[in-house]
């Protein structure tokens, strides 16, 4: 694949990088593969764009961007967009950024046996836009720690889970472990396949998971299908007392056919 970076002590680290317009397939490695990896990033800009990354007959991180370890954040504004990350076996991951403040825009990351977008310890001003994730072994989009990311106009659809694993592993199409968020204009659809039959029959499926830590989950479409033995829910809210989020304007839809159904369930902290 293509590095930048080496992400060591000594080094100066990323500035200012552009990868436009590459094709990575036809991955045979056994070990684990990294199509496009920015390591240790300090400071800069990058952009990643219009690329093809999959193919892959193992596990496989599509994109993969980290600032430098020992900087609990970076001032980047990184931009991944116009990317397809597909077709991929077990372990993989499409898109996973740490710190910063990344813009991941009308990416297509599907055919994966792993989840679709990952970010972790983003700053406010972070946004996750226009995205289509489906068709994978894994949940959709996932939010941890850092603070301030708007996820909007992504469209989640057809993920399922490892039968090996679906009595202890929830699947989420998007979930929101962090502060001060703002979830908008999302459409999810989980429970069925692409063809529209029913999958993962023995999963808890959430359509939006999220911490209500001042955030904001609003004017966004969550259908639940299928059939199966655990619960599920349209959308799961935890939250505390002291720091209230809000619930607005939401079509919540869970017709799936198991023991325990809800449109919303908020924890013993929820509101």
């Amino acid at each position: 694949g293509i590095r930048a970076g080496t992400g060591a002590f000594n080094d100066d680290g990323v500035d200012t990088c552009y990868i436009i317009n590459n094709k990575i397939g036809g991955i045979t490695n056994n070990q684990g593969f990294t199509g496009i990896y920015v390591a240790g990033q300090k400071k800069g800009f990058v952009e990643i764009s219009n690329s093809v990354v999959g193919n892959s007959t193992t596990g496989m991180s599509g994109i993969y961007c980290t600032g430098y370890y020992y900087l609990s954040q970076i001032n980047t504004r990184n931009k991944i967009s116009n990317n397809l990350i597909e077709n991929a076996l077990g372990g993989s991951i499409g898109i996973s950024v740490e710190k910063g403040q990344p813009q991941i825009l009308n990416n297509v990351v599907r055919n994966l046996a792993g989840g679709g977008i990952s970010v972790t310890s983003a700053t406010a001003g972070s946004l996750v836009s226009g995205n289509t994730i489906h068709t994978l072994v894994g949940s959709g989009i996932g939010i941890n720690g850092g603070e301030g990311v708007t996820i909007s106009k992504n469209f989640v659809h057809s993920l399922q889970i490892n039968a090996n694993y679906a009595s202890y592993n929830a699947l989420v199409g998007i979930a929101v472990y962090s502060v001060g968020c703002r979830v908008q204009n999302n459409l999810i659809r989980i429970g069925l396949d692409t063809a529209g039959k029913s999958n993962s029959p023995n999963t808890s499926i959430f359509g939006i998971e999220a911490y209500l830590y001042n955030t904001t989950i609003i004017n966004n479409s969550v259908f639940i299908g299928g059939t199966g033995t655990a619960g599920s829910s349209a959308l799961k809210i935890h939250g505390s007392i002291a720091y209230p989020g809000k619930v607005l304007n939401n079509i919540f839809v869970n017709t799936r056919n198991t023991q325990n159904v809800y449109g919303s369930i908020p924890d013993k902290y929820g509101h």
